[in-house]
């Protein structure tokens, strides 16, 4: 709940689709994708690998450490005030 909240404050999504997965690692994982007003219904109302292979692959779309280092920074901050606020 609190990377949710998080992630829908930095980011400014509409809404957050989850994945969760097991079947070929040992573990659990999970995916995050957060969905805009923005995007073209068909894909915000559908799973997000409808989009074109390239939005996967192509370098522009990837994470960069040091391009999305204040991105980075902004998310770890808001989510340490929301857990340290949850305990409190």
């Amino acid at each position: 709940i609190l990377v949710n909240q998080g992630l829908t404050l930095i980011f400014k999504v509409r809404k957050l689709s989850y994945s969760i997965y097991g079947n070929q690692a040992t573990f659990l994982h999970a995916h995050l994708f957060p969905r805009y007003e923005w995007e073209p219904e068909y894909h915000r109302k559908n799973p997000v690998w409808t989009y074109l292979e390239s939005n996967w692959t192509e370098e522009k779309y990837q994470w960069n450490e040091e391009k999305h280092k204040e991105l980075f920074n902004r998310l770890s901050d808001k989510l340490s005030k929301l857990m340290k606020k949850a305990y409190e």
